[in-house]
């Protein structure tokens, strides 16, 4: 329910120099799974990791390391 404060996904975003972190909290008993590509309107989704968090949920950090002239990458979270 998004008018729910406890059921509403948010993904933040943090970037440094070598790295990219996303952080969200995860609800129990839900898979998830964080996909890219280079493209935002075109190419394939490719998925980057499928995470299946604690029984209790919490939260869930995912590190991207950041290769030298690597070109964009956009990010997206599908709930399973």
């Amino acid at each position: 329910d998004p008018r729910e404060q406890t059921s509403r996904l948010e993904l933040a975003v943090a970037r440094d120099n070598v790295q990219l972190e996303l952080r969200f909290q995860a609800q129990p008993n839900r898979t998830y799974v964080i996909e890219s590509r280079e493209r935002l309107g075109l190419g394939e989704w490719k998925t980057v990791r499928t995470l299946v968090p604690e029984a209790n949920g919490g939260e869930v950090v995912v590190r991207e390391l950041i290769e030298k002239g690597q070109p964009e990458r956009y990010f997206r979270l599908l709930v399973m």
